[in-house]
């Protein structure tokens, strides 16, 4: 069963503030494919973005 976009953000908000990076970074990943690929839109989108953003900096994962 596939979660919907709120549950893959709220999964990954909660990894992201337990310092889970590279998880967070994993289920974001997942949540933007699911929403490009059914042509869905989350009315947080952009703050999920940041989030994600925000983890790869702290990973000092600049490129990504």
């Amino acid at each position: 069963m596939e979660l919907p976009l709120s549950s893959l953000n709220a999964k990954a908000t909660a990894l992201y503030k337990e310092n889970k990076l590279e998880d967070a970074i994993a289920t974001y990943t997942m949540m933007f494919e699911k929403a490009k690929k059914n042509n869905l839109t989350h009315p947080e989108m952009y703050i999920c973005h940041g989030n994600c953003s925000a983890a790869y900096l702290k990973l000092e994962k600049y490129e990504e």
